[in-house]
This record gives C-alpha cells, structure tokens and sequence, in this order.
C-alpha cells in the first residue's frame, strides 16, 4: 500500500502555496498527475477554472485538491466520468429565452428553440465565445450583414465559452423550429461544468 505525505512551504511574496509530493511506494511513482502545485494551477485554469478563483483557493484546498489528483481510484473515477454522455441541462439566453446544451467527450451540443427558417440566422462561433443573432425583418433578407434592420436583431446568445473550441470543426444548423449547434472541443476529452463562464 503507498503513503503519501503532502507538504506546504507557503512562500512570503505572494502567499502562494508550494506543494511537494513524497511517495512511498515506487510502484506509484508514475501514477502522479502532477508533479506541484504550480502544474496542478496551470491545468486547473486551463480546464476554465477562472484565475481569480484559483488565487481565492485556500492552502486546505489546494491540499485536498494535489491529494486527490494522486489517487489512481480517483483518476480513474475522473476518467470513467469523462467518457460518459451527461443529460441535456437548460440555461437561459441573453435575452431570456431557455436553452439545452449536453456535455459529451469531445462535443458539446446546444439546443435553441424558437428559431425557425423564417428567421435570418448569424451564428458566429469563435474559439471561446458564441453570439447567434436573429432578424425577422422584412427587409428581404440579402448576404449583407449590416443590412439597416439593425432594429429588428435579437441576440438570443453572446457569452464567453466554457472552455476554447475548435470552429472549423463546429457547426449550426435550423432543424424544424429549432437552432442546434455542435461545438467541438479544442481539448477532449474535458468535462465543461457550464456552456459559458
């Protein structure tokens, strides 16, 4: 059975915690996820954990946070999690209408209804934001994105992604009254805990 005993060397310039790792047992040596704190942060935050909330983690946080990441029940728990398809949630759009999205492996699908093609759709996918426009003008539709029906725009959704997406590989599509989007994931398998930050 191995021992791990987990350190803190809090330094005196910026209250940020040093983490050393001493395993006992050579046979899980290589099971270590990350080898201190610092990797441990730049995952976190490259996972979407915004940077303030990491700054606000306390040093038994941080602790409990380096020991579990050391704990191959836990990985492979994170692993087997990963690899499921998670149920449809709902939010709620910029302009107040609900919307469904599903966290898969390497996708995340977003459902809005009410959008038909009837409406003139803009849905602009970026690596980490997404703003899907519709106008009901009518003003005889036309490929000019500044058309002067500016007064009939409704953003149904302008928000700062979760995590970074892969837009050549993402899509939109009208199916029947409803708007459905495939974001892929610029990192899969990585679990999204919201559609946005």
């Amino acid at each position: 059975m191995s021992h791990i005993t987990v350190n803190y060397l809090p330094t005196s310039t910026d209250e940020s915690v040093k983490i050393g790792l001493e395993m006992s047992d050579n046979n899980d040596s290589n099971n270590k996820v990350f080898g201190n704190e610092q990797a441990m942060i730049q995952q976190l935050e490259a996972m979407g954990m915004p940077r303030q909330m990491l700054q606000n983690l306390t040093y038994e946080q941080k602790k409990a946070m380096f020991a579990m990441t050391q704990s191959s029940e836990i990985q492979a728990r994170a692993q087997e999690r990963a690899a499921h398809e998670e149920e449809w949630k709902k939010g709620m759009t910029n302009s107040q209408e609900e919307y469904e999205w599903k966290n898969t492996r390497d996708d995340v699908f977003v459902k809005i209804h009410g959008i038909d093609n009837k409406h003139k759709v803009k849905c602009d996918i970026q690596p980490n934001h997404i703003k899907i426009i519709t106008n009901n003008g009518g003003g005889g539709g036309g490929d000019d994105d500044d058309d002067d029906d500016d007064n009939n725009d409704k953003i149904w959704m302008d928000l700062q992604l979760f995590q970074s997406v892969n837009v050549k590989e993402s899509s939109w599509e009208i199916q029947g009254n409803t708007l459905a989007v495939c974001l892929r994931k610029a990192q899969a398998p990585m679990r999204w805990l919201s559609l946005h930050r």
